[in-house]
């Protein structure tokens, strides 16, 4: 087996949450190298290059901590040295030999602005776990499968070697548990994942919707793709990747959409694939942002207990307490500052009551903004 550097001569990516793309750089070819190069401690998996059929991996100074960032995607797209190309074919048969990193992991979903960015740095303070927060590759894999699910077998495949090679245990005293950080469409290849590894364990993160709303109004405003109703409807089935609901509940937007619609049909969505999970039989538990942050060391310790982490009562309330004081996305683009000054969601709560209970009585089982999900973790609970 060969691989390709590639060597970078521009960054260009110009949205800085867009999913990882092989556009994302400019490059020129460069010398074929050993497979064994994509094993090293610094070289990570980006994205996949789907029109070559190849996988493509970022080199990044060796003295930087990557699982420390607050987005391990856009760590990677900062202080990426070189690129490196590995055929699908290369890639699958090197994923075979180090997967030794899925005995012991664990998913992360939610439906975003929920503290999952938080929760997985509090995980990160364990000695014994490695946690990533938005490996991208998986974004793209929800992008690239389409509705009727006609290359189901593909994206099993690619998901497969992509697990092995972000979980690969780069010395013996790796960490013997990995954490996978998902965006929060991430769950719609839940499914495919659960048939690949049946015994993994999943959390799912979740807040109150008004909540959510709010804080991804503020957050997201600059962010977003507004797509005009003519748009919207043009673009539904490549939309419906990400919040398969838009289709159905798409005749409740009103007037032109809004990030109100957007956000409301994609919690309702993501709250939705949970529920399809959970009542299919899969280990997934849900977790409510609201008693997390209520009683962070009783319910982090009752986490780790449901996901078979050892650690000890010293240890969580040291994890807990050097992380739930902080801004767990400090430096990126959702960071606390970085949207602090913006206008306030407040003059739109009434907004989003009435759009939002508009889709929860058409919903059989989410009903209300504050819902419990099934399966939910709580300190009595486990």
């Amino acid at each position: 087996m060969s691989i390709n550097i590639l060597h970078i001569t521009d960054k260009k990516r110009s949205v800085e949450n867009s999913i990882v793309d092989i556009s994302d750089f400019s490059w020129t070819e460069g010398e074929e190298a050993d497979v064994d190069f994509i094993l090293r401690d610094n070289v990570s998996l980006y994205c996949l290059d789907h029109d070559h059929q190849r996988a493509v991996f970022v080199e990044t100074p060796p003295d930087v901590n990557m699982s420390e960032a607050p987005f391990f995607y856009d760590a990677q797209y900062k202080y990426a040295q070189r690129l490196i190309a590995v055929p699908y074919a290369d890639f699958h048969q090197a994923a075979e030999q180090i997967k030794a990193g899925l005995d012991h992991l664990i998913l992360l979903y939610s439906t975003g602005r929920c503290g999952s960015t938080l929760l997985s740095k509090a995980f990160a303070q364990i000695n014994s776990v490695t946690s990533l927060s938005e490996p991208d590759v998986f974004s793209q894999l929800v992008m690239m499968r389409p509705l009727d699910g006609s290359n189901d077998d593909q994206i099993r495949q690619l998901a497969k070697s992509s697990l092995a090679f972000l979980t690969q245990p780069v010395s013996p005293l790796s960490s013997q548990f990995h954490i996978l950080k998902l965006r929060s469409f991430g769950i719609e290849i839940g499914e495919l994942i659960y048939q690949i590894l049946p015994s993994i364990k999943t959390l799912f993160l979740y807040r109150n919707a008004e909540d959510v709303i709010k804080s991804a109004v503020r957050a997201y405003s600059s962010l977003r793709i507004h797509y005009s109703s003519h748009e919207l409807c043009n673009n539904i089935e490549f939309l419906c990747r990400f919040t398969p609901l838009l289709k159905e509940y798409i005749q409740y937007i009103e007037g032109e959409p809004s990030v109100i619609d957007s956000e409301a049909i994609s919690w309702l969505s993501v709250m939705h694939r949970y529920l399809v999970l959970y009542h299919k039989g899969h280990q997934i538990r849900g977790v409510r942002y609201e008693d997390l942050v209520r009683e962070p060391h009783e319910i982090t310790q009752a986490l780790l207990e449901y996901c078979a982490v050892p650690t000890d009562q010293s240890s969580i309330v040291s994890c807990v307490d050097n992380v739930f004081s902080k801004d767990a996305q400090q430096g990126s683009l959702l960071s606390r500052d970085a949207y602090a000054d913006k206008e306030d969601a407040v003059h739109q709560v009434f907004e989003i009551q009435r759009k939002t209970s508009c889709l929860f009585r058409e919903h059989p089982e989410i009903t209300s903004a504050d819902c419990f999900l099934p399966g939910t973790i709580t300190p009595s609970l486990q």
